[in-house]
This record gives structure tokens, C-alpha cells and sequence, in this order.
């Protein structure tokens, strides 16, 4: 069965309004229609998430709060109290963003529920953003939502962030229940955004246990990189049986990336990706209902 790619123009007009992302969303798909990638996938058209969805991760404040913004009023004490500046800066029509954005990983979820054994979403993986705050360019945490609703179907969700930088909201939102297994694996410094994930963070209460950060340190190699995530992933399948798999797989762990630091290359995030995929359908054949999403930070 061929993988599905979630798309449509709607979910890259509103990728691609980011202020620190402009147009990317759009580049990275005309990349793949360049290199004729459109052929070995069924491509699914997102449909736009419910208020009460987003409500699964977001507060009704600041869902009201993303409501009432206008890109061009002054930055407001209230917006830096909902993380609506910096890096976050507002602009006009953020809870229609939101809809879409939310929405594709609602549209990847539904599929992966209705048989798909892999689905892809450029789109998404939001990974930063909080209940009531927007955070690291992430206005909205979808695979936060997306996860939520894999779990009203399948009984095990493991949650794998490759993003060099710790997938701090998701691993918050599930860090009290032992049906999402968040493995993190992300560069760990002083200074570096954003702050946390190191190996002592490991969830709490019920939870205890069920969060996993794998740190390491700046120019970590493919070779190493590659070598202890199949090591640890291996295990927490083992151990956390998974029935199934969203994985974060943020470029910014690349060599060169301005923010990263970390010295992959896209080869290794692929052979990554592949041991899951293959995994994924070794646990399939024995379990019978182990499915993957894959996200992607813009």
C-alpha cells in the first residue's frame, strides 16, 4: 500500500503565512512535485479542524485570545502572556490558521485510523506550542491533537521527536499517562532552546517513566546518532509494545541549519526512518495494527 500524503493549496497558503518561515511550505512541496515524488503516494485533502479538537490541547482562552488578534495591532502584554511575540509574532487570521493546521494532522490521524499504514504530513509537527501559550514558531500543537485522537482508537501511542530541539509541548501534555510512550532525541546544551529535556525528565505521577529524552551534545555525528537511536528505540518498542508511531522529523538537526547544531545529514534522519517503517511492519504482521505518521517541523 502506498504511503498518503496529506496536501492541499489551503494547508501551504497558511504554512507559508509564518513570519520566520515565509514561503517554505511551499518550496518544500514543489520540491517534491520537481523530483516527481507525487507518484509513489495517495495524496489526501485536509479538512479543517472543530474548535472542540483544538480544545484537546489548547485552553479556551487562548483559543479566544488567537480569535481576536490582528497582525496589525501593536504587540499587547496580553499577547506576550499567550507567547504571541518574538518568535511568535501575530498576524491576521492565527485561529484560522490554526483550523487548517490542526486539521491536516486530524486529516493524517483519521486516515492512519482507517487503514493506512503510513501517512505524511510536511505541514505539521508543531511541536513547541503549549496549552496556553504559542512557543518556538509553533502557534498550535497539532501532533498534540493528532495524537490525542489516535488514542480513541488504538490503545498505545509512541510519540518519536528527531527535531534538534526537545519536543517540550507534546512531552508536557502526555507527561501523566501511560498510553503515550515520548521519546525525544535533541541536542542539549546551556542556552539552547528550549531548555529542557534533559535525561532526568521522564514524566510524573501514572506517567512516571513513560517520557524519554535522549540529549546530546553539539556536531553529535550520523554514525553515533544512528547507532543509539536504534538501540533505544528498539528497546521502547520492545517494552512499550506500541500500536502506533508519529515521528517528528524536524531538518533543522541537518548539517548547516543556522539553529541547529547538531551534524546529520538527511541520509540519517532517512535510515531512521526507514528502521520504523521497517519495524512498523514487522510489528505489524505480528500485532496486527501497528501504524506511523510522520510530521515534519517548517
Amino acid at each position: 500500500m502506498a504511503p498518503t500524503l496529506i496536501h492541499s493549496e489551503k494547508l501551504l497558503e497558511e504554512c507559508d503565512k509564518i513570519p520566520n518561515l515565509l514561503g517554505r511550505a511551499s518550496m518544500i512541496y514543489r520540491l517534491i512535485e520537481a523530483y516527481g515524488l507525487l507518484k509513489f503516494v495517495n495524496v489526501v485533502e485536509p479538512r479543517k479542524a472543530q474548535h472542540d479538537e483544538i480544545l484537546l490541547c489548547h485552553s479556551e482562552n487562548y483559543l479566544k485570545h488567537l480569535k481576536s488578534c490582528d497582525g496589525d495591532e501593536d504587540v499587547t502584554e496580553e499577547d506576550e502572556e499567550f507567547g504571541l511575540s518574538y518568535d511568535c509574532p501575530k498576524f491576521s487570521g492565527l485561529y484560522q490558521f490554526a483550523e487548517i493546521i490542526v486539521g491536516g494532522t486530524l486529516s493524517a490521524a483519521e486516515t492512519l485510523i482507517s487503514g493506512s499504514n503510513f501517512v505524511i504530513n510536511w505541514s505539521g509537527g508543531w511541536h513547541h506550542a503549549q496549552s496556553d501559550r504559542a512557543d518556538g514558531f509553533c502557534y498550535v500543537n497539532d501532533i498534540v491533537v493528532g495524537i490525542q485522537k489516535l488514542v480513541s482508537h488504538f490503545p498505545r501511542i509512541l510519540y518519536l521527536d528527531l527535531d534538534v530541539h526537545h519536543g517540550d509541548g507534546v512531552e508536557n501534555a502526555f507527561s501523566c499517562t501511560q498510553r503515550v510512550f515520548c521519546l525525544s532525541f535533541h541536542l542539549h546544551e546551556p542556552g539552547f532552546f528550549p531548555g529542557s529535556g534533559s535525561v532526568n525528565e521522564c514524566g510524573f505521577g501514572s506517567g512516571k517513566g513513560y517520557s524519554a529524552n535522549f540529549p546530546y551534545k553539539r556536531n553529535l555525528s550520523g554514525r553515533r546518532f544512528r547507532k543509539y537511536f536504534t538501540k533505544t528505540t528498539n528497546l521502547v518498542r520492545e517494552r512499550f509494545d506500541p500500536s502506533a508511531c508519529v515521528i517528528q522529523c524536524g531538518a533543522d538537526g541537518i548539517a548547516g541549519d543556522p539553529l541547529g547544531g547538531a551534524n546529520l545529514t538527511p541520509r540519517d534522519f532517512a535510515d531512521c526512518i526507514k528502521q520504523t517503517a521497517t519495524q512498523t511492519r514487522i510489528l505489524r504482521r505480528l500485532f496486527g495494527q501497528l501504524r506511523l505518521i510522520s510530521t515534519d517541523l517548517m
